[in-house]
């Protein structure tokens, strides 16, 4: 049995922590490798029109090393990724893809996306959701891009094949776009693109987009509903699927952790609905929450790491299959924002020193994403401890991940057994550490 063994606190980025094998005690936390659960599809972030204009004022230097930290397999090792259809707030501007007379225009994808996503791609060539936070203005009961509004009942079919003709452009390019939302937070009236659906209405977009699915034989590209937050999550998916044949096309639901704590309405969705896939599409720290009057204050706090990491391990000890974190580049700010809505990326760019900022949520993201590879099954470890998280994995190369999360503001000793070999470990205050074991 090889073990490696790593923790990270508000001091110590990715440091060795030590281990000892021992004797079986009635307090250890047994890790049954039969009981595999859900698959992991992987971890990603998104690729905003924020993310790409901040990338493409960085020096070669400094892109080779944000790629590196983000796609190989010495860094994060994502292989997820989600892009915006059209513009959202993390944009510069605000935009749709239709000229004048009805045609299609990508020039604003052209200019900043496209020469993103190719540098990537010569690291990973990345499964991609793809969500939409407002049709074009002219398609909406408002006429306008913000502040909600709904899609024209006499352009449910024009705006399908706007989402199709998004997808097949894509697809041409040579980038696969792998999961498709009908809408980015469907419940939410915002100052920024936004758009509302009922349950009812996004079933009608969904059901005109699959049937062009079907007369374009695209058979490649998985339908998810919802796209928000965890807290009407099973409400919204009781909605959706009273409609039988959506609940047959549709693959999975997304979702977001903007309620920070409503991690078991996922497992109530999975139990009610065991056939869907839980898969996460967003979530960040939100500066201007924590501070309205200088939210860069808050940027770079050790506790917007732990934010991402009781989400993610909660997450997967109730089913979720995978990862999408919100931005995956912006500037120091955390920004640009049109609106001003700024947030915390696990990586920022400082423009004036050209130095790139890896904040305490790269470190936490990489205990997962490094470590937990595609196709892995989730393996639950059951425990009654306070402040305290666990949960197990066992890859496709049968090597065994088990991420622990210690989070009293003292030591913790841990007793774990697997494969009839109890390894002892003392979690530092206030850490997220991570085991590796190769029988």
């Amino acid at each position: 049995m090889k073990i490696k063994l790593i923790y990270s606190d508000k001091d110590h980025k990715l440091a060795p922590l030590t281990y000892k094998y021992g004797i079986h005690k009635k307090t250890s936390l047994k890790v049954n490798l039969k009981e595999q659960r859900q698959m992991m599809f992987g971890f990603g972030g998104a690729l905003t029109p924020a993310s790409a204009y901040v990338y493409h004022q960085m020096s070669k230097e400094n892109k080779q090393k944000f790629l590196k930290a983000v796609y190989s397999k010495q860094g994060l090792n994502y292989n997820l990724g989600r892009v915006c259809i059209g513009s959202s707030d993390f944009s510069v501007s605000s935009y749709d893809y239709l000229n004048e007379d009805g045609s299609f225009n990508y020039a604003m994808e052209e200019t900043l996306l496209f020469p993103f996503l190719d540098d990537i791609y010569q690291y990973k060539k990345l499964k991609l959701m793809a969500s939409p936070w407002t049709p074009p203005k002219q398609y909406k009961d408002n006429n306008d891009y913000y502040h909600g509004g709904h899609l024209k009942e006499d352009c449910y079919q024009k705006y399908a094949d706007y989402l199709v003709n998004y997808v097949l452009m894509m697809k041409k390019r040579g980038y696969l776009i792998q999961y498709l939302t009908m809408q980015n937070e469907p419940e939410a009236n915002q100052i920024w693109e936004s758009c509302l659906y009922s349950p009812e209405q996004e079933n009608k977009l969904l059901l005109k987009v699959y049937e062009e699915f079907k007369n374009y034989r695209i058979n490649d590209v998985k339908l998810y509903l919802f796209d928000h937050n965890r807290d009407t999550i099973l409400k919204r998916a009781i909605a959706c699927f009273k409609n039988q044949k959506v609940r047959k096309i549709v693959e999975g639901i997304a979702y977001h952790f903007y309620d920070r704590d409503q991690f078991k309405e996922l497992s109530k969705v999975k139990h009610r609905f065991a056939e869907k896939n839980l898969l996460f599409s967003e979530g960040c720290i939100e500066l201007l929450v924590l501070d309205s009057k200088d939210p860069t204050r808050q940027i770079g706090k050790f506790k917007n790491g732990l934010v991402y990491a009781i989400n993610y391990l909660n997450d997967c000890n109730n089913y979720s299959n995978g990862f999408i974190d919100w931005n995956v580049l912006l500037d120091k700010n955390g920004g640009p924002n049109h609106v001003g809505n700024y947030c915390e990326a696990p990586i920022l760019y400082h423009q004036d020193k050209q130095q790139l900022i890896f904040n305490a949520s790269y470190y936490i993201i990489y205990h997962f994403a490094h470590f937990i590879k595609k196709g892995a099954k989730n393996i639950k470890i059951q425990h009654r401890r306070k402040n305290f998280l666990i949960s197990g994995f066992i890859n496709p190369d049968h090597s065994i991940v088990i991420i622990y999360l210690n989070l009293a503001d003292k030591k913790r000793n841990i007793n774990i057994e697997i494969e009839s070999q109890n390894i002892q470990i003392c979690l530092k205050p206030c850490s997220i550490s991570t085991m590796v074991i190769n029988i």
